[in-house]
């Protein structure tokens, strides 16, 4: 049965953790919902996908919520097309989750740099444009997830639509899902700095050039998905690498060579260079993203 979030929760002044995950909700959510919660740290708040049914947060453009919470998780709930101003004021964010979000719109400027305590980010399956992640300043992110967005590099960043090589330096990351995007260049040299990775998907992009051989280094890795882009040379091998054998993990590369795919490098062949509109295309049905 559907169900609707009552006003009156916005009356519980000594609230701390708000858990409503996974349930039938529906309706509108506003200010009233939240306007006394102000020890409010933690909201988890999800719905299931529905056709006749969806769960809304419509608030004013200049709201300014009475908390500052340290662990937002909002699961197929719309707060778009925009990407909500009052985010702004939740700077002492540790997990910030905005799933299915309906948010199609730029990425404000600066927005990762103003959460330095963030070390799960989660904003999956939006249409979010702009900037790929500068993480330097924040060394122990855990997951980065920003599957089926539009992301790609701005030109004043100059990241030139690459993976920046400094997310190499993020080793406390373990989960690293970039699918589904338009992300250029090379994977960065250095991926194998990220010890504790144990899962790590790259699939649908327009990376190209040969899979850096420091990956064979990830001695965690139990996930790997290379799909659709335009990587070429062999297949590194060794440690962890030997485990994942499953040869679709690479498809859509049609110049990959060496196990676990059935093709056979050239005796010289190790790093075979392909330019950036090289290589194969991506599989048909995929959406293509662009500014």
């Amino acid at each position: 049965m559907n169900r609707t979030i009552p006003e009156s929760i916005g009356k519980l002044t000594m609230l701390f953790s708000l858990d409503l995950d996974w349930n039938s909700w529906e309706g509108v959510l506003t200010e009233a919902h939240f306007q006394n919660l102000t020890q409010l740290k933690s909201l988890w708040l999800s719905t299931e996908v529905s056709a006749n049914s969806t769960l809304v947060l419509k608030v004013k453009q200049d709201w300014v919520p009475p908390f500052k919470m340290i662990d937002l998780q909002l699961t197929n709930v719309r707060i778009g097309p925009t990407f909500p101003t009052w985010l702004k004021t939740q700077n002492e964010l540790n997990v910030l989750v905005l799933e299915n979000a309906g948010i199609s719109d730029s990425i404000p400027h600066g927005l990762w740099k103003s959460y330095p305590n963030v070390t799960d980010w989660n904003l999956s399956h939006n249409k979010l444009r702009g900037q790929v992640p500068y993480f330097k300043f924040q060394p122990l992110v855990a997951r980065v997830d920003l599957r089926s967005n539009k992301l790609e590099d701005l030109s004043s960043n100059n990241l030139s639509g690459e993976i920046p090589d400094n997310i190499t330096g993020i080793t406390e990351l373990v989960i690293m899902n970039l699918s589904m995007n338009h992300l250029t260049g090379r994977i960065p040299k250095k991926i194998g700095n990220l010890h504790k990775l144990q899962s790590l998907d790259l699939s649908m992009n327009e990376l190209y050039g040969p899979i850096p051989e420091s990956l064979s280094n990830l001695t965690f890795l139990s996930y790997l998905n290379l799909l659709f882009n335009n990587l070429s040379g062999k297949i590194p091998t060794g440690n962890q690498l030997q485990t994942l054998d499953d040869s679709s993990i690479y498809g859509g590369n049609s110049l990959l060579c060496g196990p676990p795919l059935s093709s056979k490098c050239s005796k010289d062949e190790t790093n075979s260079k392909v330019t950036p509109n090289g290589g194969n295309q991506k599989g048909t049905g995929v959406e293509s993203f662009s500014f």
